[in-house]
This record gives structure tokens, C-alpha cells and sequence, in this order.
């Protein structure tokens, strides 16, 4: 599997906040492939290949997804953070394996992790089958002003991809010319949950990529998750929403194996069509 060094402000893990800490470690495993070790402090790291996917936080009294990003100085960013209106949650904390870490929930609701991981740790797997494609930022308060918030907190440049009546309807992260995650506008539920139609809700979702999308929701409810949106076919691939069986949704995202040779190392997204965002 490749990987990839984390840059500055790029994202590099999709942690889990599970109420059904069993359950949901048994559906990823199955689902896609997630091996789990003890990681102490309350967390299960889920690896593919042996490379860092995502951390499993047992007991956190939510069902949610929770995008960390990589920084290099988290105490400065955290700070940044408050002083933008974010609420700091976890102030900076050294874990036992030497990253650092703080969690702030941004001025509209959704939580962020802010880590910054040792040598090795600092790699990520994306793109593929099992690891993640796509973040993306579902705001119950104007695109404008979220993107202006990370903007300024993480330093991301931001193009608007499509507008709407009255502002904004969806921007884009850029690095180096690549997207790599996407600010949608409006709330798409409430009481944390996306799939639900009614209300407001603001938070990062995780595009986890799946190599079949018709086997992969099939899977779904056969591990007592459920299908909120089937599958369909977009721009950017075969998509389908899924809530696991603790209540967390995320969507899965047909993608191709990564070729054998020809991956660059300054493209997380290799194999994943993002065309239609530039």
C-alpha cells in the first residue's frame, strides 16, 4: 500500500466516536478490511496493511466521525482555534505512542482533531479500497464562513466549486492544485444524524472507498448497518450513504485498486476522478 507524508493542514485520520464500540470495530473489520490493536487511553487503532486509518474512541457518547489534520505546532493552532470562535475540547495532550493532540469543536458544531504524529506515524493511506477518498464539511451555517474559518486556522486555499442562491453552495480545499476535501452548505439532518432529513446539522463525513459499491451495501446490512442512500452514480464515482450499526453515517465510494507503479507520492487522491472539483 502507498503511502503518503502528511503535509501541514492536510488531513490524515477519520476517528471514530462510538456509543457500540464492539459492534462497530466487528462491521469496519468486515466491511472494509480494518484490522484493531489496543492503542491505550481509551482508543482501538484501526489499520489496512498495517498503515493508520482511523482511531476508535469506546464510550464517547456520540455516534460521529471526527477528521483529524495534521499540525505542526498544536498548542499555536489550538489557540488559533479559540481565538477564531472554535470551542477547544481536548486542549493539547501527549499520547503514550508521542503524538500530540487537541480536539476543538469549530464555530458551527463539527469537531476537528489537531495531530501532530512522529516519524513513521506521520504517513497516511488514502484513495484505495478500505482507506479514505474524499472529507467533506456538511455546515449548518454558510459555506462562506466556514471556509473563511479554516482558511484562516489551517491557512487551506479555498475555490468555490458551485454557487447558490444567496452565497456559496460548495467549496473546495486546495493543495499544490489538488482538492482534497469539499465544504457543502446546509445542514443535511439533526441530533448528529446526516441521513436524517429534518433540521440542521454541521460536521465532517468520511468517503471511505469501497472496491465493489453493490457488494459493499449488500455487506452493509447483512453486518446490521443500514443503507440511507443507495447507490448512485455521480461524477465522482459510484456513491452510497451508510449508517453503521452504532448509528454513525458515513458514505462509501466505488474506487479502483491503486496501480502498481506510476503513484505519486504529492497526490493522496491517486485513482480518485476529482476533476469535476478543480
Amino acid at each position: 500500500m502507498p503511502a503518503f507524508l502528511a503535509g501541514d493542514g492536510m488531513p490524515v485520520r477519520v476517528d471514530l466516536l462510538t456509543t457500540a464500540a464492539r459492534r462497530s470495530e466487528r462491521f469496519y473489520r468486515d466491511l472494509l478490511g480494518w484490522s484493531f490493536a489496543d492503542a491505550g487511553e481509551g482508543r482501538r487503532m484501526a489499520t489496512l496493511q498495517g498503515m493508520p486509518i482511523s482511531a476508535l474512541f469506546a464510550d464517547a457518547g456520540m455516534d460521529r466521525w471526527r477528521v483529524c489534520f495534521h499540525v505542526e505546532d498544536v498548542p499555536a493552532v489550538a489557540g488559533r482555534a479559540r481565538e477564531l470562535g472554535a470551542e477547544v475540547a481536548l486542549e493539547p495532550t501527549e499520547l503514550a505512542d508521542g503524538s500530540v493532540m487537541a480536539v476543538v469543536a469549530d464555530p458551527f458544531g463539527a469537531l476537528v482533531g489537531l495531530l501532530r504524529q512522529p516519524g513513521e506515524r506521520a504517513f497516511f493511506a488514502a484513495g484505495e479500497p478500505g482507506a479514505p477518498v474524499w472529507f467533506e464539511l456538511v455546515t449548518g451555517a454558510g459555506v462562506d464562513e466556514a471556509a473563511e474559518f479554516y482558511h484562516e486556522l489551517l491557512g487551506w486555499e479555498i475555490s468555490v466549486a458551485h454557487r447558490a442562491d444567496g452565497g456559496v453552495g460548495y467549496a473546495v480545499a486546495m493543495a499544490d492544485g489538488a482538492a482534497f476535501a469539499g465544504i457543502a452548505a446546509d445542514g443535511l439532518g439533526a441530533e448528529g444524524d446526516p441521513a436524517d432529513g429534518a433540521g440542521r446539522w454541521s460536521g465532517w463525513l468520511a468517503y471511505l472507498g469501497v472496491a465493489d459499491i453493490d457488494a459493499a451495501v449488500a455487506r452493509t446490512g447483512e453486518l446490521g448497518g443500514q443503507v440511507a442512500v443507495p447507490p448512485q452514480a455521480t461524477e465522482f464515482g459510484p456513491l452510497a450513504t451508510i449508517v453503521d450499526p452504532a448509528g454513525a453515517t458515513t458514505v462509501l465510494c466505488e474506487v479502483p485498486p491503486p496501480p502498481e507503479e506510476d503513484i505519486r507520492e504529492s497526490d493522496p487522491l491517486e485513482g480518485f476522478d476529482i476533476s469535476p472539483f478543480e
